[in-house]
């Protein structure tokens, strides 16, 4: 249960976007996803300021749109994955184990038309920010912010779970880089293993 657990969390903090990048859809200019790696870091952020890194989080994404997500903790060691592929988002536990997330509708990853009115113009728009360098528009309720970047389209560049770390802290993943790199499929390709099935989301 404490794999699941762990899961979860991921899961629920990598997914975020997904969920307001199906409300953008229907933003009237399109977009083109681009090749990039994502660095970010997630942490716990406690009540008076002080955070604890959980890991360094590496987003792979390809011009398709589909990724994967590395997870290593403190110690360098690698950790949970995800990937967003045609068939769906799914999740890999610390012993190689697949779980189903979501299945994608339309059978294809959730790109959205991200463009500054269709941000601005979003019921979930709370201000624009700047983060690694990008102008960033903020989202989200009295639970969630997420940052998006046009350049970058719906993968978040930072979100924030208020008492999503447990014990009183948030739960926060920010970005520390973007390069538009190349990025082949094979490279962000999930393994060839069963899946176990769905996560639970309680």
């Amino acid at each position: 249960m404490k794999v699941l657990r762990i899961i979860t969390a991921a899961v629920v903090l990598a997914s975020v976007g997904l969920v307001v990048s199906a409300r953008l859809r229907g933003s009237p200019e399109p977009f083109q996803a681009r090749s990039m790696r994502i660095v970010s870091l997630e942490k716990l952020v406690n009540a008076d300021g002080s955070s604890i890194i959980r890991s360094v989080n590496i987003r792979l994404v390809t011009d398709t749109g589909a990724w994967k997500l590395i997870k290593i903790d403190p110690y360098g060691r690698p950790g949970s994955a995800m990937y967003s592929d045609n068939e769906g988002v799914f999740a890999q536990s610390k012993d190689n184990t697949l779980y189903e997330v979501s299945k994608h509708a339309d059978g294809k990853p959730h790109l959205g038309h991200p463009s500054a009115n269709g941000f601005r113009q979003s019921k979930q728009f709370l201000r624009e920010d700047t983060i690694c360098n990008y102008r960033a528009f903020v989202l989200g309720d009295v639970n969630t912010e997420v940052w998006y970047a046009t350049e970058v389209g719906t993968i978040p560049l930072k979100t924030i779970m208020r008492g999503g770390g447990g014990a009183g802290s948030d739960l926060v993943d920010e970005a520390v880089s973007v390069e538009f790199v190349p990025v082949s499929a094979d490279e962000i390709k999930k393994p060839s293993v069963p899946t176990a099935g769905p996560v639970i989301r309680k």
